[in-house]
């Protein structure tokens, strides 16, 4: 899970701009009174400024505004990652183009291809442990096949 959440982290900047899809009330963290919930009209505007582990969801997306405001972030579930337009398919196009996103569909959604990258992940990292493992074996056979006298009685 902490190498999707350094992937998806990857994803974050300020180079494209998210809003809010309709009327909500979301959570916002102050500095002044830490969480609370934020009534938005659906026209607010956001960058995708990281990416954290969740309690109740897998992850949590923080966003911090493009304009002023009386907070200075806002934070939605990713289960709940409707709420923010063209976020979902923004994260799932970073997936498929990193190295394990090969098997992911254009179509899927983000818990979907999440699901896709980690097991590719596992699967890529058990065959590089397998190779390792095979390395050293053959290296141990050849260290022993080049030794003189090895065997030798």
């Amino acid at each position: 899970m902490t190498d999707l959440l350094g992937t998806l982290k990857g994803a974050c900047s300020e180079e494209r701009v998210f809003k809010v899809a309709g009327i909500s009330e979301l959570t916002v963290w102050t500095k002044e009174k830490g969480f609370r919930k934020h009534k938005f009209i659906g026209s607010e505007e956001f960058f995708l400024s990281g990416v954290r582990e969740g309690k109740r969801s897998d992850f949590i997306l923080e966003f911090t505004p493009v304009d002023s405001q009386p907070y200075e972030r806002m934070e939605i579930e990713s289960k709940k990652i409707e709420q923010v337009q063209g976020v979902e398919d923004h994260l799932v196009s970073y997936l498929r183009g990193t190295d394990h996103g090969d098997h992911i569909k254009s179509s899927a959604t983000f818990k979907l291809a999440c699901s896709v990258w980690a097991k590719t992940a596992a699967k890529v990292a058990e065959i590089r442990k397998e190779q390792a493992e095979e390395e050293a074996r053959q290296a141990v056979e050849d260290a022993y096949a080049n030794a003189p006298g090895f065997g030798a009685f």
